[in-house]
């Protein structure tokens, strides 16, 4: 049996906060919002959920905090349409934390009927199934959570390629330019 996937939550979690569904307002956050955001990006995720006024995000901070039970019924309580799916998706993960093995399966079941082709809630599903059919996972088998500092080094890191990749990018301008001058000097000579 293979680990709970938790993409949808933490892998778009930063993401979801920095902007996917911020409310339309000048600024992107109010100012409660913005130090929720920081309280999340420090790890702070127990304050971070107080501050948040957006259920889903609050949800996801709940969740990252351990607090499941309250992860789920903001996920539940999440009204807006752009999270739905992910509010739903999370609710089945907060489910299965719960050891709610059939209710984290009706959750999964749901997103699936909406987007067929989620693979995250199609496995998950099944670990699911396998946890109401008895068969536990190994240790090695348990649902794994990334720390919030192996977050910020995936974050840096990722900033670091695109550095590089800019980098590379600039150099490859250069000598294309460089190339074209050359070129250009040729042709003058001839």
């Amino acid at each position: 049996m293979k680990p709970l996937r938790t993409s949808g939550l933490l892998g778009l979690a930063f993401g979801i906060l920095i902007g996917l569904g911020a409310p339309a307002q000048a600024g992107w956050f109010s100012s409660r919002e913005s130090e929720a955001k920081n309280l999340f990006e420090e790890g702070r995720f127990g304050a971070a959920a107080a501050a948040f006024g957006d259920e889903y995000r609050r949800g996801v901070a709940l969740y990252r905090a351990g607090r499941y039970r309250e992860a789920a019924r903001a996920f539940e309580q999440a009204d807006r349409s752009e999270v739905a799916l992910d509010a739903l998706y999370n609710l089945g993960n907060a489910r299965f934390r719960l050891a709610e093995y059939a209710e984290a399966a009706e959750a999964y079941e749901s997103v699936l009927e909406q987007a067929p082709d989620h693979e995250d809630a199609r496995h998950n599903l099944g670990l699911a199934r396998g946890m109401l059919e008895g068969e536990l996972p190994t240790e090695e088998e348990q649902p794994e959570e990334e720390s919030p500092e192996d977050q910020a080094e995936k974050d840096e890191q990722l900033s670091q390629e695109e550095q590089e990749a800019q980098q590379q990018e600039q150099q490859q301008q250069q000598q294309q330019q460089q190339q074209q001058e050359q070129q250009q000097e040729q042709q003058q000579e001839q």
